[in-house]
């Protein structure tokens, strides 16, 4: 069969199967292959417009009243496309708010989404999209999904199904070119998740999967975190707000393992440090003429590896920083020196 029948025959099948999804959304994504089945929060609806809405106000929908518990404004701006053999136009950037609003109690399963149709119409409305939990965590999905390709090649396949399904290609990241950021429009007759299902049913990319926003993050209550601008920065220090390593999402993923052990190649480390002793392992000094000489002992006067050493596993005890991998079990690091 020519490619372009086979892509004609796809095209047939997201036209049918967008249309089915009007009267069944779908609740789930995909993710390394297994489904993640979310749970809805029939108190909270998530929408993504033009507006900014000011937290604490009302909002009447259909006869019942939420309120606005937060909004937030999730510049995009920075997408763009780095490679250009992608010669399409770059979609122009919309500045968007997402607006959580919650209802004084949860509501039935038909109310609550004839509330979400209904937000919907509003002409500024760019998606009203359920809430979920997740292992007892609040989290919602954006308007946007991410695809990777399998390679450069698959790009065509890509624009295609966009196109079709009306779809707009942001922009992929210079870091990783073969992931890119889709978004679901006005016209778009999918989520986000839906449509990253679908994207990963056709079985034509690597993998695709929706933009999760999560609202439960585990922060630490360690003195200095908020300084820790690596971990979450909320623009201290003159810096760009948002700019750091996602610390908190990870943490709602794990916090460390046993089975994980991390070398830290520095120059000796304090081993009686309260934030540290927890999750320490006998190291070795190798070199020459420091501190304890070659006689295998870790300490370092220098407090540079107490720092190195600290951003991996410092404990989360209210005690100074907190590491990347926090858990203490006693096995997150050995220390060489």
């Amino acid at each position: 069969m020519q490619p372009k029948l086979v892509l004609f025959f796809v095209f047939l099948f997201c036209c049918s199967w967008a249309k089915t999804q009007n009267f069944a959304e779908e609740h789930f994504y995909y993710y390394k292959g297994d489904s993640i089945v979310l749970d809805v929060d029939y108190a909270r609806i998530l929408i993504i417009s033009e507006n900014e809405y000011i937290t604490g106000s009302e909002l009447s929908v259909s006869g019942i009243t939420f309120t606005v518990e937060n909004c937030s404004n999730i510049d995009m701006s920075t997408y763009s496309f780095t490679n250009p053999a992608y010669n399409i136009a770059q979609q122009p950037y919309r500045n968007l708010f997402y607006t959580a609003i919650i209802a004084v109690e949860k509501l039935s399963n038909a109310i609550y989404f004839n509330a979400i149709q209904t937000i919907q119409k509003n002409d500024d409305v760019v998606k009203a999209i359920p809430f979920y939990t997740y292992l007892e965590k609040r989290v919602s999905v954006s308007n946007n999904f991410y695809v990777k390709l399998y390679s450069e090649n698959d790009f065509e396949t890509l624009y295609a199904l966009a196109k079709q399904n009306a779809i707009q290609i942001l922009g992929n990241n210079r870091f990783m070119p073969l992931w890119f950021t889709l978004s679901c429009v006005q016209e778009t007759p999918l989520s986000a998740m839906e449509a990253a299902n679908m994207f990963h049913r056709l079985q034509l990319f690597e993998c695709s999967e929706p933009e999760l926003l999560y609202y439960d993050l585990s922060n630490s209550n360690d003195e200095y975190f908020p300084d820790q601008w690596g971990l979450k920065n909320t623009g201290q220090y003159n810096g760009t707000s948002d700019i750091d390593i996602k610390a908190e999402q990870a943490w709602t993923v794990t916090k460390g393992s046993t089975d994980i052990k991390v070398a830290v190649i520095d120059e000796g480390v304090q081993l009686d440090h309260p934030d540290l002793q927890a999750n320490l392992l006998t190291g070795f000094d190798a070199t020459v003429g420091a501190p304890g000489g070659a006689n295998g002992s870790p300490f370092g006067t220098n407090n540079h590896g107490t720092l190195c050493a600290g951003v991996v596993g410092a404990i989360d005890n209210t005690v100074g920083i907190v590491g990347v991998a926090p858990t203490h079990n006693k096995h997150n690091i050995r220390i060489y020196c």
